[in-house]
């Protein structure tokens, strides 16, 4: 009697779940209110003409859905490649829904071949990280119907496809209102990278409402900028390697003086 009871119990267990479409409205419910987030916060990089969401996007879908990140282990291989492995768990009882990894600075990855040491792991991680959510929630993801499903991380090698790479140099500064070379002082310190992300404040300055834009390099180095016209031509530079002059501020900040869109004969292959 008591066994037939359980094998009762299993059938309408399963009876239970919900249905497909249910299913599908949720996510797709979930999927749009991550879109708000990833445009408000531009979490993703254009890349040919394509939204591709970074790391951040695919967290935070990880936690919309209940489940958190774990490093598992990184391993330093002999050539100075780095390969993370990462899973990804769900918070409620810590089980192991995916588990993935990547690796960096191998054989081909040439952004990041001549890193240092600590980049290369860092972006190891971050790419087994975006890799195991992807597992997990893409299919939510592509719910939105604006966004690939490769992490934005794992496209480093086509960001400057090969017929971009026979136009003329460029060489053109940006638009009125941000400092041409000769109005930078000299000997001021640069920065080249692509950036990543940009972070905004609001505050007040001296009775008056100021903005400060905060934008962050593939390598986690911070500029920033009052500049709304600087800012502009930062968020319009979004993907490319670019050359920014900065000032160091007193409270050891980075203040961009200036920022422009390198020589392709610039670019580090």
């Amino acid at each position: 009697m008591t066994e037939a009871l359980a094998i009762v119990d299993r059938v309408e267990t399963a009876l239970d779940r919900p249905h497909p479409r249910e299913v599908i409205r949720q996510a797709t419910e979930e999927a749009n209110v991550l879109a708000e987030v990833i445009e408000g916060q531009r979490l993703f990089s254009m890349i040919q003409g394509r939204r591709y969401v970074r790391v951040e996007g695919w967290t935070t879908l990880a936690t919309l859905r209940g489940c958190l990140p774990r490093e598992v282990e990184v391993v330093e291989m002999p050539e100075g490649r780095y390969v993370a492995t990462v899973e990804l768990i769900r918070m409620s009882d810590g089980m192991v829904l995916t588990r993935a990894s990547a690796e960096c600075g191998g054989e081909g990855d040439n952004i990041w071949k001549g890193r240092p040491a600590n980049a290369r792991r860092s972006m190891a991680i971050t790419r087994a990280t975006g890799k195991a959510c992807r597992i997990a929630f893409a299919w939510v993801l592509s719910l939105a119907g604006r966004y690939e499903t490769t992490p934005a991380e794992e496209m480093d090698h086509v960001a400057n496809p090969a017929p971009e790479r026979v136009d003329p140099p460029r060489r053109e500064w940006p638009a009125k209102g941000v400092p041409p070379p000769s109005a930078v002082p000299d000997g001021a310190p640069t920065w080249r990278g692509k950036f990543t992300g940009v972070e905004v404040k609001t505050g007040v300055n001296k009775g008056k409402p100021c903005t400060l834009h905060l934008f962050v390099g593939q390598d986690g180095e911070k500029l920033g900028t009052f500049s709304e016209t600087v800012a502009a031509e930062c968020l319009k530079l979004e993907g490319h390697f670019i050359e920014v002059v900065y000032e160091p501020t007193a409270k050891g900040g980075k203040n961009i003086l200036s920022v422009r869109d390198v020589t392709l004969d610039e670019v580090p292959l």
